[in-house]
């Protein structure tokens, strides 16, 4: 799918704009040099004179549009979009700021909306000063920058283009311009992606980041020096007294893109992190509220944790299992049933009882026992037979009986010995079905 460009076009002008502004050419000139192939969404504020309207949709008349209208609240656009709009890495926006540009942003950037672009060109149409970078309203934006264009000449001749860029964490010239020339009015191929987007954090400049921890939550944080005691208070720790998975990244990371944190041994409140009543509790209230910059603690995912907060990708992943107490072994007395199931006990039962029907039917004899059923139980005992019929049929037939009974002997004699070595335990639970539909207690932790 190809990517989307969202032109975010904002801005009250009091003023009739001139016939053919300048932004009109560079945003022509973006669409089919920087920008070009990529369909466009682009957010319009009618209050820029129709006029403007009309040239910034013959600019763009090769381009697939979809037009909005950012006269309405940026917080309501906001909940009408895709979260492939809100944040996607692969949607470029641009937005042509007026006057009162930053009245929409701010609806954006709410909490609730979970506006975050990767790339946001900024492109100033009133020569204002580039301290609009520095708004709240684009300070989750990871790629910003703004544009502004002079004219050289009063004939329109020659152009300037200066680009830029806010660097958060610098100590000095937070915003920083780079100055591109041009001797034509053409700026086609004035732009680069690369020079347009600038890497706002190549270093933290030695940045100390305010971390909202607890140390109680062992491997990844814990108390290294102390005792539990030393948990129930609530203070900023000191270096070295806080171990574990989580210090050693921090630290790795600050040596990388230098920067030092803080941390503190446990949450005011002593909550780990929940949404209560519209409100954040524990850790991730300290970083919704803006006191501390960020939590390095091992949290879970749900919706509401992942509509508020940005998380890093996950470098940990556990499993699940489950744990009982090995069951003790049966009764040995009950071995004496083991070695067959229950089926093949019944097929037993029922065959025997066939072979007694039959066998009186066909006038069998039990040669002095009386009882034709204790005749034919011998040979499943083991037992010698008293005496033989006299008919040659009947004969044939409990000659099949006895080898019959031999092997059936043979087999539970074996497996017998072998469930009598062998201590025989319960059916233990092997998955969550079972568990559930077992009758015993279970919980987490």
């Amino acid at each position: 799918m190809l990517g989307m460009v969202v032109l975010l076009l904002a801005g009250v002008i009091t003023a009739t704009p001139p016939t053919n502004p300048w932004y009109t050419s560079v945003l022509q000139h973006l669409v089919t040099g920087t920008l070009s192939g990529r369909p466009l969404v682009v957010y319009l504020d009618e209050t820029l004179g129709f006029s403007t309207s009309q040239l910034i949709r013959s600019a763009l008349h090769d381009t697939p549009l979809v037009l909005a209208d950012l006269r309405m609240q940026g917080k309501e656009w906001c909940e009408r979009q895709t979260q492939e709009v809100l944040r996607a890495g692969w949607l470029v926006h641009v937005a042509l700021l007026g006057s009162n540009a930053t009245f929409f942003f701010e609806g954006l950037a709410a909490q609730e909306c979970n506006w975050q672009p990767q790339y946001l060109l900024l492109v100033n149409t009133q020569s204002d000063s580039p301290d609009v970078l520095t708004e709240e309203a684009f300070s989750r934006v990871e790629r910003l920058a703004l544009l502004s264009v002079e004219d050289q000449a009063s004939n329109n001749s020659s152009l300037s283009a200066f680009i830029y860029s806010f660097f958060p964490f610098a100590h000095r010239t937070p915003i920083r311009r780079t100055a591109i020339r041009s001797n034509s009015t053409s700026l086609q191929h004035l732009f680069a992606l690369q020079h347009l987007f600038v890497d706002r954090f190549p270093s933290f400049e030695g940045y100390q980041f305010q971390v909202a921890s607890w140390l109680d939550d062992y491997p990844y944080l814990y108390l290294s020096s102390g005792g539990q005691e030393d948990l129930l208070e609530m203070r900023e720790l000191q270096t070295g007294e806080a171990g574990g998975l989580q210090v050693e990244i921090l630290n790795s990371l600050g040596d990388a893109l230098n920067f030092t944190y803080t941390m503190m041994s446990r949450p005011e409140d002593w909550q780990w992190g929940e949404l209560q009543d519209g409100a954040w509790t524990g850790m991730l209230g300290e970083v919704h509220s803006g006191k501390k910059n960020f939590t390095v603690n091992f949290f879970g995912y749900n919706v509401e944790r992942t509509r508020a907060f940005d998380a890093s990708p996950p470098y940990w992943m556990e499993g699940y299992g489950l744990t009982l107490l090995t069951p003790p072994p049966l009764a040995r007395w009950r071995a004496a049933y083991y070695p067959f199931h229950v089926s093949v006990w019944w097929c037993c039962v029922a065959t025997f009882l066939l072979v007694v029907i039959v066998w009186v039917m066909q006038g069998g004899s039990s040669s002095g026992d009386g009882r034709e059923w204790s005749y034919l139980l011998r040979p499943l005992l083991n037992q010698s037979l008293p005496g033989l019929p006299s008919s040659q049929g009947l004969r044939v037939f409990i000659a099949t009986w006895c080898l019959s009974t031999f092997i059936l002997t043979i087999a539970y004699t074996a497996n017998l010995v072998a469930f009598l070595s062998v201590p025989v335990f319960p059916p233990r639970i092997r998955t969550v079905e079972e568990l559930a539909a077992s009758s015993l207690r279970y919980g987490t932790d």
